[in-house]
C-alpha cells in the first residue's frame, strides 16, 4: 500500500512485474468478498515512466477460488475476468 499517490490523493496498491520468459511473474491474491448477484470492479491505472508497452499485458482481475487462466474454457465452477491491452 503506497499513500498518497491513488485517485485524489488516496492510498493505492502497487504492483511491480519481474520479468522471465512466459511475461512476468503471476500476481495472486486471495480476498474473500460476500455472496452477491454481481459485483463491479473498477481500476485506475497509472504506469511507472518507464514501463515497456512492447509485448502489451494484463491488468489485475477477478475470479472464484478455482479461478480458469491461461486461455482455457470456462466451466460452471471456474472462470475470470479482467482488462487486457495491447500495443497497435
Amino acid at each position: 500500500m503506497v499513500k498518497g499517490v491513488g485517485v485524489n490523493g488516496g492510498s493505492a496498491l502497487r504492483a511491480t512485474y519481474i520479468p522471465f520468459k512466459q511475461g512476468s511473474k503471476r500476481i495472486v491474491v486471495r480476498y474473500p468478498i460476500k455472496p452477491a448477484l454481481d459485483y463491479t470492479l473498477n481500476d485506475d491505472v497509472k504506469f511507472e515512466k518507464d514501463f515497456d508497452f512492447t509485448h502489451g499485458g494484463k491488468l489485475h482481475g477477478l475470479g472464484p477460488d478455482k479461478s480458469v487462466t491461461g486461455g482455457k474454457s470456462v466451466r460452471p465452477d471456474g472462470w475470470s475476468a479482467r482488462v487486457t491491452f495491447a500495443k497497435i
